[in-house]
């Protein structure tokens, strides 16, 4: 099968003076000079308009960086050396043009990529001087410098036995300063452009929820060298991901307790986005991490918990648990019982991909919208405790437990679904939750008396 990799070309640069009494005798290039560069396909289409390139300089020679192309061919439209303040210092004259005699080659310079390979060509620039860029051909050297690729990333996520290309958050940090901040392209590979010098070392953090995060630091020179062309290649897998806000003040404090248990010899791996990483047993029963330090300013922690996640069996929010607004359950593909309370800004749950589920307890969340259930064959317990769904919300819950307890033919289950009464009276019925309407009260009729349910309204 032929290979489909691309191709890379560089160009071996042979510097030119004007012509003098002793004809033309080669020159050097400064530190810090770089190629700007346009290049057309065979077709004409524009593939690149004023790119830069770095130019490599070793043992008296000078080579442009490896430009990565597809296999084909091309032309040379444009080509230009400056140096660190953007000056142009040599050029190739374009065909026609006064000095194009001076080379061999006048622009444009057809040339022919081919796959796996470094394509070297031999190539002669001249040395502008005072001249007037009319004379290369040129109408003027004042270009508008396309930003070129410092490095290229391909960020994949594990889903199932498939690594799919996604969107994610990339980061790029020097000393502090973040000089990079955007979201990649979802199924291609993106160029990661920026300014940093090449010796500066930098720290990369790729993040995207429900995944686990991705941090490397390095050198950018040397990375550059370890790639070659290539894409970095960052691969996320699936985790537990939210987001502690905190905010300025002299001194900040927050315990955390989220409830875990799992299969024994399984771990999680807890990182809290402060310097801390905790590797935690499943069969721990406790997720803990306490934030104790002063916060001059709003800071955000994003926390990440990876590992045997789909080993979790029972997870748990409780009064000391984290706030959220939303939770997704659908990577911990083993949970069996799910406990949660005191949410107070929790809006909807939704546990349709969490198809093992057996037991189910939903308390106090005062602004809880609507519960999506799975169809699991093992749910057998559920108890919802002051959850405010209205009737439709409450109708659909039921709708959902009922056709999951006659598609699976589930017998002996437990249901409570109550409000708390402004006034409790001992023995006295709760109201239920909704109310839900009659045709739920006839699915309730039906779960008890053919199916052996117990549905109760007094806690």
């Amino acid at each position: 099968m032929p290979s489909t990799k691309p191709g890379q070309v560089e160009f071996q640069l042979d510097l030119l003076l004007q012509p003098s009494s002793s004809g033309r005798i080669s020159s050097s290039l400064p530190a810090g000079a770089s190629l700007i560069i346009s290049i057309v396909n065979a077709s004409g289409k524009p593939v690149m308009t004023f790119k830069q390139f770095d130019i490599l300089t070793f043992g008296g020679n000078s080579v442009t960086a490896p430009i990565e192309l597809p296999a084909g061919n091309y032309k040379v439209t444009d080509f230009l050396i400056i140096d660190e303040s953007s000056e142009v210092l040599y050029a190739i004259p374009k065909a026609g043009s006064e000095f194009s005699k001076l080379v061999d080659r006048a622009l444009p310079l057809s040339f022919a990529v081919r796959t796996d390979r470094v394509n070297n060509f031999p190539i002669q620039v001249v040395r502008t001087g005072e001249s007037k860029p009319e004379k290369f051909g040129y109408v003027s050297f004042n270009i508008d410098i396309a930003a070129y690729p410092e490095f290229r990333l391909a960020v994949f996520v594990q889903e199932k036995e498939r690594l799919n290309l996604a969107k994610a958050s990339v980061v790029l940090i020097n000393n502090r300063d973040t000089i990079y901040n955007k979201t990649t392209g979802a199924n291609h590979v993106n160029d990661i452009i920026f300014k940093a010098d090449q010796h500066d070392t930098l720290t990369l953090i790729v993040r995207k929820d429900h995944f686990s995060s991705f941090k490397r630091e390095f050198v950018l020179s040397e990375l550059r060298d370890e790639l070659q062309g290539a894409p970095l290649k960052v691969i996320l897998k699936p985790a537990i991901t939210f987001t502690i806000f905190k905010k300025a003040k002299e001194y900040f404090y927050q315990y955390l307790e989220i409830q875990v248990e799992g299969d024994n010899g399984k771990y999680l791996i807890a990182d809290w986005d402060d310097g801390t990483i905790d590797t935690v047993s499943l069969s721990s029963g406790l997720l803990i991490h306490t934030y104790s330090e002063p916060v001059h300013e709003d800071v955000y922690r994003h926390v990440n918990i990876s590992g045997d996640i789909d080993y979790i069996r029972f997870f748990g929010l409780g009064l000391d648990a984290p706030f959220f607004s939303s939770f997704n359950f659908s990577n911990l593909t083993g949970l069996q019982r799910v406990g949660i309370h005191f949410q107070t800004y929790l809006k909807e749950i939704d546990l349709s991909h969490n198809l093992e589920l057996e037991w189910l307890a939903i308390g106090y969340c005062a602004q809880l919208q609507s519960i999506d259930l799975p169809p699991s064959k093992n749910l057998k317990f559920v108890e919802l405790t002051d959850v405010p769904l209205d009737t439709e919300a409450a109708d659909e819950f039921v709708g959902d437990l009922y056709q999951t307890i006659v598609t699976n033919d589930i017998h002996g289950g437990y249901l409570m679904m109550v409000m708390t009464p402004e006034e409790v009276i001992p023995g006295a019925l709760w109201p239920f939750i909704g109310p839900p309407s009659e045709s739920s009260f006839e699915k309730y009729a039906i779960m008890v008396q053919e199916y052996g349910w117990e549905i109760d309204a007094i806690p």
